[in-house]
């Protein structure tokens, strides 16, 4: 990248703003999707999703081309001979903001929400709602 471009320049001014954030702040820490899972959890969902265990898992996984995550329940899981639960994208772990929001979209199809249509639509809007994206700001 040459050190007068405007692609340079934006890339220096984000990187002097991170670097000011991690001064202040501290490097973020990693991405520990199952504590978010529980988190959220606790926070939103409650006995509506599975706890986490050796029957139900969440985790990063290496998913194809752009699919975010994926949660496989009950005779899809059974199908793939894979334990149930809920994948996130590896490509996500870098990106935890982006991660999160993909993990909230994963349980409400945990919660038995199979398709994106109205009944999807509602539990994004009462997630909205109760602050999920904003509380810690994830959008």
């Amino acid at each position: 990248m040459s050190p007068d471009t405007e692609e340079s320049r934006i890339y220096n001014g984000v990187e002097d703003a991170c670097d000011i954030e991690r001064v202040k702040h501290g490097k973020a820490a990693p991405l520990e999707l199952a504590d978010c899972y529980k988190l959220f959890k606790e926070k939103y969902f409650g006995s509506s999703v599975s706890d986490l265990s050796a029957m139900f898992v969440c985790l990063f996984q290496n998913l194809p081309y752009d699919v975010a995550g994926i949660a496989l329940l009950g005779k899809d899981a059974i199908n793939r001979s894979a334990t149930e639960g809920i994948r996130t994208n590896e490509k996500l772990r870098e990106f935890p903001a982006e991660a999160k929001v993909a993990l909230l979209h994963e349980m409400i199809h945990a919660t038995g929400v199979r398709e994106h249509g109205g009944e999807f639509k509602v539990e994004i809007e009462k997630l909205w709602n109760l602050g999920a994206y904003l509380d810690p700001l994830i959008l």
